[in-house]
């Protein structure tokens, strides 16, 4: 089974070319350009990996890493 990895970043180009890059090196991939959407794929499945830009912020201007980091359903990922 392939190892299922949460890419979230903003930036269309950026997350093309590393969703493209995982996909062909066999993993799959879920990719996503917000943190509320991120934030809503974690609620529903449990990704192996996160790829984050450090510059993705949710409606308070939280930084998505943040929100992961301190939750603790997601803290070891």
């Amino acid at each position: 089974m392939a190892k299922r990895i949460l890419v979230a970043e903003a930036a269309d180009a950026v997350r093309q070319v590393i969703e493209a890059s995982l996909r062909q090196n066999g993993f799959d991939v879920i990719g996503v350009s917000s943190s509320a959407r991120a934030t809503e794929v974690l609620q529903f499945g449990r990704p192996d990996l996160i790829v984050t830009g450090g510059d993705l912020l949710d409606d308070s201007q939280r930084p998505f890493y943040d929100i992961v980091q301190s939750n603790p359903k997601t803290t070891s990922i």
